[in-house]
Parts: structure tokens; sequence; C-alpha cells
């Protein structure tokens, strides 16, 4: 439901920067759909990248 993955967030987060800059910006409203706005954040990919920097670790 509304999670944040990290593709979501970095689209986010250029769309911010675009804003940022363009004048004619003066207020950004963000809405969801349905029940909530944001669950939270997807945690599947944190913890695949945790896994994978735990194998780096070891192997170096």
């Amino acid at each position: 439901m509304n999670s944040l993955c990290s593709n979501m967030i970095t689209r986010l987060l250029q769309l911010f920067l675009a804003y940022e800059e363009d004048p004619n910006v003066k207020l950004l409203i963000l809405k969801g759909q349905g029940k909530a706005f944001c669950a939270g954040g997807d945690v599947r990919p944190v913890i695949c990248d945790i896994v994978q920097a735990m194998k780096i670790c070891i192997n170096t």
C-alpha cells in the first residue's frame, strides 16, 4: 500500500530539485490515492543492499 521504493524516492528528488529551480513554482502539494498517503518504505531492497554489502565486506 503506497510504500516508497528507491525509484520513487529518486524520481521525487529529481522533481523537487527541478521545481526548486523553476521560478514559476511557488507551491508544491503532494497527495496520495487510497486509504493512506504512504505506508512507509519498501524494506526488501534495503535488506538486499545490506546483505550484498556484507558479502562484499566478507570477501575483501
